[in-house]
């Protein structure tokens, strides 16, 4: 009678575990706010070709040069983003917006973040990347910015760099095409 009645409810444990690892791993939400270690400025990053590499070394080894171009067809308050890789940088890399969860009229919980939208290049794929276009005023007031992720040990995807909007908006980044060139890793 015993082993019937375990036989009955054991299929439900895997659909509970199933149930919660689905919880854990659903997309388009970050768990935490970023650390000030993961969180980086404008100047962080390479500004050219001919500036030395290793000035520009993030913490996690990386060298990401930052190319700035204003365009006449971008708004004032817009800013295009597009990510590339060296040919050398093969694995997994990706840009998104990010902004804060909204829990009313000018209020959010800054520690669940929501993505907006991505893009990644991987293998042969160098980029460049089909532009992230966004408003950064909008951007700014939810708290939001441009994740940078990266594959780490064994492939898993890792959330690395955080630049916040407003960071790009003091640095008067509006009506400009951003692109990220990930030179090392």
């Amino acid at each position: 009678m015993k082993a019937k009645h375990y036989l009955r409810r054991f299929p439900i444990v895997p659909l509970f575990a199933l149930c919660c690892l689905t919880l854990l791993w659903l997309p388009g939400t970050a768990s935490a706010q970023y650390s000030s270690e993961q969180t980086i400025s404008l100047s962080s990053f390479r500004p050219n070709a001919t500036a030395e590499a290793s000035r520009y070394r993030l913490r996690d080894g990386d060298v990401i040069m930052l190319t700035q171009e204003a365009r006449s067809t971008i708004a004032p308050d817009m800013v295009e983003v597009v990510l590339n890789t060296a040919s050398g940088v093969t694995w997994w890399k990706e840009i998104k917006l990010t902004i804060a969860t909204r829990l009313g009229p000018d209020d959010y919980q800054v520690d669940k973040r929501i993505t907006i939208q991505a893009r990644s290049t991987q293998d042969r794929r160098h980029g460049p990347t089909l532009p992230l276009i966004f408003n950064i005023r909008r951007m700014e007031s939810a708290y939001g910015g441009i994740v940078f992720s990266k594959a780490k040990f064994l492939g898993e995807h890792k959330e690395v760099y955080f630049l916040s909007a407003f960071d790009l908006l003091s640095g008067n980044m509006g009506g400009k095409r951003l692109t990220f060139t990930w030179q090392v890793d």
